[in-house]
């Protein structure tokens, strides 16, 4: 049924934990799978005058891009056919415009209840907006 799906996380071992192992893959195996990751861009976090440790900030980059990579070779070594990018940006942009680009079929999203007032703000934010601009079909997968 699905032919190209876009399979996107908040960059949270947790988040991508619930793509890979999500019983609805198994029902994809036929499917291009496209593992994506947003890292939110700094110039879009902070206000002029502020000091980013650029070494930390390469950090994070590269501790993103290693969990992405592995994510992808899990896929990979269970027999789909996949490939990843991590994109910088707005969340709900990066993922909505790279589905539009590829011309996917869904987008499935992982979702954790956290426990602090922000995160699910965040969370909640996020969601419902990718909602209301996705290009496609959008299927939630939620954390127990």
């Amino acid at each position: 049924m699905y032919k190209k799906i876009v399979l996107a996380y908040d960059g949270s071992e947790q988040g991508q934990q619930l793509l890979i192992n999500s019983s609805d893959l198994k029902a994809w195996s036929d499917a291009e799978l496209h593992f994506i990751s947003v890292k939110p861009n700094l110039d879009d976090l902070i206000g002029d005058g502020t000091l980013i440790d650029v070494n930390s900030e390469n950090l994070s980059h590269f501790h993103l891009q290693r969990q992405l990579d592995s994510g992808i070779q899990h896929l990979k070594d269970d027999g789909f056919k996949c490939t990843g990018t991590l994109l910088i940006g707005n969340s709900v942009k990066e993922i909505t415009n790279y589905a539009k680009k590829i011309l996917a079929d869904l987008i499935v999203i992982s979702h954790s209840h956290n426990a602090s007032s922000f995160s699910k703000w965040w969370a909640a934010s996020i969601s419902t907006n990718i909602v209301e601009h996705s290009p496609c079909n959008l299927l939630i997968v939620v954390s127990k």
